[in-house]
């Protein structure tokens, strides 16, 4: 999976393989920072607001 951090706090997952949509997850309105993949379907994400989530990505 490969993921993409968005201005307007979108996080977005893509697969690898095809480019095909997996899932978005908006948690602010502010540019998001960094996205990182932290332990099996765990990413962690940062926005510019200061905003910190823990996300788990579905396969």
């Amino acid at each position: 999976m490969v993921f993409i951090a968005g201005q307007s706090g979108l996080v977005t997952a893509i697969a690898a393989t095809d480019g095909s949509l997996r899932w978005k997850h908006r948690f602010s309105n502010c540019l998001i920072n960094t996205v990182q993949p932290v332990s099996g379907n765990l990413v962690l994400a940062s926005s510019m607001d200061g905003k910190l989530v823990c996300i788990e990505a579905k396969p």
